[in-house]
């Protein structure tokens, strides 16, 4: 689920924001979501975007070093408990 140059508003960020990247657990760790994720950086980098947003709940399991490895880094900022992370998609 991604938000498509979006206007941000409360409750509502982007204009590039994934909501949700969701690979069945039975499927994880096969790379799938590494192959979504980047097919989705290149499409909104396609469309002209900065950055792409996304957040993630603070767990001990949770997906922050899957992220990481793709170069997303925190905002600092908090939403709806989720820590907002970026990444900046660099200009060819």
């Amino acid at each position: 689920m991604l938000s498509w140059d979006v206007v941000p508003r409360p409750g509502i960020l982007g204009p590039y924001f994934l909501w949700r990247l969701l690979i069945d657990e039975r499927h994880q760790r096969r790379g799938y979501g590494q192959q979504a994720l980047r097919q989705v950086i290149d499409l909104v980098r396609a469309d002209g975007a900065k950055e792409l947003l996304t957040g993630y709940q603070p767990a001990d399991d949770g997906p922050w070093p899957f992220y990481q490895r793709l170069g997303f880094e925190p905002t600092g900022d908090v939403e709806d408990g989720e820590i907002v992370l970026r990444l900046t998609l660099a200009r060819d």
